[in-house]
């Protein structure tokens, strides 16, 4: 970008501010902002596409570097079966790659193993995901999407993989990379021919743990699991984390979701409230000077195991076919698909768990259990199960660490029912209210945006429902919010 910065452009917010300035100049300067910063987003936009077009052409490149390795690894072979020299076409496939990723890396100043992962990644985007790169080359998508795209779909066959494709893209084109991932993977679970218990069976078979070291004496601890196992896993964590809480811990619920788990894995059984001795005593890092710890191994008090202290809630949407014996997969809440088996399974043990029906054909919610909970609560639930998700464009907060909020202000009018409510993180509902933001809800749960420049932004829900009837408000009026009022 040529040109010097206007007088606008060098004017700080001091100046702005402490000018002596009667109030229709400022109404004017308030117009000219908005005008600036609109014309400013529209350039970040043409630059981020320009971005994508050049992140194309240098995936190009890294094909081009590839596929020239393998070219030499062809003759290498050649030679080597001409000189009865006992090597492989693998093993010459190989040494070549190696080597490429090792050039790439040098050139570009990253590390072999960073430059071999770009140089694969380059080769499967070019050679298996021409829809992908067609829409990186014309700045519609940027390469976060494509190479989400990418690691979705390595596994899939060739029609299956042009058949997710096309129908994510529509998702790329207005998803951030972390939402567009957690569709595409949706959306490959249901195109793929195999039936999902036998993916689910060669999966399970895969299953591992994972350790990767980190700065400052910390290490990462990954496991790849069963989707019903890590969701008792994490929803068990969580409950005891707020039971420690509510007996008077001062850790954060991240903290004490480590601890816990440090307990659990390294004892079998974690205490929950006070503690006279034991293996544990005296390791709660926030507790006072000489005070016994709420989480511990150990002790006076009774110990058991996770999902006895804590009983599992999970949310589960579940074709109603599928509990009478069917076929057609389920889902968990915040993780994805699940193998009908487990899903009855699932439905069978957990004391708390909250049955959501879905039709079969749509996946639309259709029903759900009443029993153990008043309206308000179920209202809660029902928004957080369609929405998954804080729905201000592009974030990912997960709907249970998020408010709901009315769309119009309970105060003002606004209904309590669930086409005037939507999840929001603590931070985007401070800005909607705080920050003149403007919001409307249409049928189905699909929300508006609309900024303080003008511009326009739409979100989906992650599932459809039965449509409601539209509600608008002007978010600088929504002051007050009663999430708790009857509907």
């Amino acid at each position: 970008m040529s040109g010097a910065p206007s007088t606008l452009d060098s004017m700080s917010s001091e100046h702005v501010f402490d000018s002596a300035v009667d109030a229709s100049d400022m109404i004017e300067l308030d117009f000219v902002l908005k005008d600036l910063c609109a014309d400013r987003l529209r350039r970040v936009q043409a630059l981020d596409a320009q971005i994508a077009q050049l992140q194309a052409q240098r995936q190009i490149e890294l094909w081009h570097v590839g596929d020239d390795a393998l070219e030499k690894a062809r003759i290498d072979a050649e030679d080597a079966l001409a000189t009865g020299a006992d090597v492989s076409e693998q093993r010459c496939r190989e040494l070549r790659w190696r080597a490429a990723a090792m050039e790439v890396a040098a050139a570009t100043r990253v590390s072999p193993r960073t430059a071999a992962a770009q140089l694969g990644g380059a080769w499967e985007l070019i050679e298996h995901c021409e829809v992908a790169l067609a829409a990186l080359q014309s700045g519609e998508i940027s390469l976060g999407h494509a190479q989400a795209i990418v690691r979705e779909t390595s596994d899939l066959d060739d029609a299956a993989r042009e058949a997710v494709q096309r129908e994510a893209m529509p998702w790329a084109r207005k998803l951030s990379v972390g939402q567009f991932q957690h569709r595409l993977r949706l959306i490959a679970d249901t195109v793929q021919s195999q039936p999902l218990p036998d993916r689910h069976e060669r999966a399970v078979a895969a299953r591992h743990v994972r350790v990767e070291g980190a700065r400052d004496g910390m290490a990462w601890l990954t496991a790849y699991l069963d989707a019903t196992d890590a969701a008792v896993i994490a929803t068990g964590m969580r409950n005891a984390a707020h039971e420690a809480q509510a007996h008077g811990d001062t850790r954060t619920l991240r903290q004490l979701e480590a601890d816990v788990l440090v307990e659990v894995l390294a004892h079998g059984t974690v205490t929950i409230g006070a503690v006279t001795g034991g293996a544990g005593a005296g390791t709660a890092e926030n507790a006072d000077e000489g005070a016994a710890p709420v989480i511990a191994a150990g002790g006076s008090a009774t110990c058991a195991t996770i999902a006895a202290r804590a009983p599992i809630s999970v949310s589960v949407l579940i074709p109603a076919a599928t509990l009478a014996g069917g076929d057609a997969p389920a889902s968990i809440s915040g993780i994805g698909m699940i193998d009908p088996v487990k899903a009855r399974e699932l439905v069978a043990r957990a004391p708390s768990l909250r049955r959501i029906l879905t039709d079969p054909i749509t996946g639309a919610i259709v029903d759900f259990d009443r029993k153990t909970y008043r309206v308000p609560a179920e209202l809660k639930r029902i928004v957080q199960l369609r929405d998954r998700h804080c729905r201000a464009p592009g974030c990912n907060v997960p709907a249970e660490q998020c408010e709901v909020d009315h769309t119009i202000a309970y105060a003002r009018g606004g209904p309590t029912r669930l086409g005037n409510l939507a999840c929001l993180c603590a931070n985007h509902h401070h800005v909607k209210h705080e920050a003149g933001w403007g919001l409307m809800q249409y049928a189905g749960g699909i929300l508006e945006w609309i900024s303080p420049t003008g511009r326009h932004y739409r979100t989906e829900p992650e599932i459809p429902i039965a449509p409601s009837p539209p509600h608008s408000a002007r978010a600088a009026d929504d002051d007050a919010v009663d999430d708790d009022a009857p509907f």
